[in-house]
This record gives C-alpha cells, sequence and structure tokens, in this order.
C-alpha cells in the first residue's frame, strides 16, 4: 500500500481557515465597538449642543421679554424707579452706575445703597 504525498493537507486547510474565521470574528467584534463609541459620542455631542441651544434660547428670552416680577432691592429702593426694559438700565433718564473706582462717578439713586457698596468693595 501507497502512502499519499497530501498527508497534511487537511489539517493545515483546517488551521487557515480556523484563522480566517478568527480574524473575521475579531474584524467584528472590533467594528461593533467602535460603532458603540461612535453612537455614546454622538448622543454627548447632540446632548451638548440642546444644551447650549436651550440656554441660548433662556437667555435671548430673558433678554427679548419684558421684565416683570423683579423684586424690590428693598422699601427705599422700589424697582419702579427705575427702567429696566433698556441696556443699560436706566433710572431718570441717565444709566445706573455703581462703582468704587476713583476716576467713575456713581450716580446710584440711593444714598445708602452707593456708600455701603463703596465700602464693601474697597475692602474697609
Amino acid at each position: 500500500m501507497k502512502r499519499s504525498s497530501q498527508k497534511g493537507v487537511a489539517l493545515l486547510m483546517t488551521l487557515i481557515l480556523v484563522m480566517v474565521l478568527s480574524v473575521l470574528a475579531a474584524s467584528m467584534m472590533f467594528l461593533s465597538q467602535s460603532e458603540t463609541w461612535s453612537s455614546q459620542n454622538y448622543r454627548l455631542m447632540t446632548q451638548a449642543r440642546y444644551g447650549a441651544e436651550a440656554g441660548l434660547h433662556a437667555a435671548a428670552n430673558y433678554i427679548i421679554s419684558p421684565a416683570t416680577g423683579y423684586p424690590g432691592i428693598g422699601t427705599s429702593d422700589p424697582i419702579s424707579a427705575y427702567n429696566v426694559n433698556v441696556s443699560p438700565v436706566t433710572a431718570g433718564g441717565s444709566p445706573v452706575v455703581l462703582s468704587s473706582l476713583s476716576g467713575v462717578s456713581a450716580n446710584y439713586p440711593v444714598a445708602a445703597v452707593n456708600t455701603a457698596f463703596t465700602t464693601a468693595s474697597t475692602g474697609t
């Protein structure tokens, strides 16, 4: 009986086929994982964009809508003395300035608030 010269070909072909299938399975797993990362990144990007747009709309709504419902600063300083629908806020037709800088004069209508601000901002 004569032996065939193709003795290990079946084993070699099986090993090559198993190796090819292993490479395909590993690449499919990597592809699946990268798709998951991509979806998560897209979700986070979308959430950030919607959050930024919501903040922008809230700021625009705050600026555009007439200011109502502001509580008064105190009994001696009612909010009705100010025009808060313009920028900068005005009192008596001129912009309200509250400053502790030496070169900038404050014209805040209530002297007690002006003095308290100057004292608090200079640290004395």
